[in-house]
């Protein structure tokens, strides 16, 4: 593993790449909760545990894009738009303040998932040794990957921690943005 992972760059780019996206960001979260609350009702952030940086527990924030059926969740006709977009992730802006998320890293996954994944294989838990991310090396290769495929996307998530540097999370995040924009057009 690099010590990227832990050294005052990753963390400057982190909070600079922070200070440039939150107008915007915050801008288009003050569009999209009125949306939410008006078409699928309160409310329109969503918390959950998820496993972070070095196994600890933390709170990820997104908006919420599902509902209750009767039979379960199911994901909504707006939330299914905020997915595409990835809208539903900026909240997250909130996990990379507070220093639980980098903008680049492996995802973090849900508490019960993780355990399960670490007993099966634990090398399921080397993704745990740097903070996990908003995008990722697995999210480009794998873009339409579930949880049923995270060994699958493992070996990605690794190579991302052993070569990671400056200029490899600023080439992931333009291949993540080229990658929305791309599903943007018909």
């Amino acid at each position: 593993m690099t010590k990227y992972h832990h050294r005052w760059d990753k963390r400057l780019l982190d909070l600079l790449l922070l200070a440039v996206a939150t107008p915007l960001a915050l801008a288009l979260t003050l569009a999209i909760v009125p949306l939410i609350w008006l078409v699928d009702g309160a409310p329109a952030l969503f918390r959950q545990a998820r496993i972070g940086h070095r196994g600890d527990s933390f709170t990820i924030y997104k908006l919420r894009t599902m509902r209750a059926n009767g039979k379960g969740m199911e994901v909504t006709g707006l939330g299914r738009w905020l997915r595409r977009l990835r809208l539903d992730e900026l909240p997250q802006l909130i996990n990379i303040l507070n220093g639980s998320m980098s903008w680049v890293g492996p995802r973090p996954e849900q508490v019960h998932f993780a355990q399960e994944l670490m007993q099966s294989n634990p090398e399921f838990g080397r993704r745990h040794q740097v903070r996990p991310g908003i995008t990722g090396l697995a999210q480009i290769r794998m873009p339409y990957a579930t949880v049923e495929d995270n060994m699958d996307k493992l070996p990605h998530d690794l190579e991302y921690i052993q070569k990671a540097n400056c200029c490899y999370d600023l080439w992931i995040l333009w291949q993540t943005f080229a990658a929305v924009l791309k599903k943007r057009q018909p």
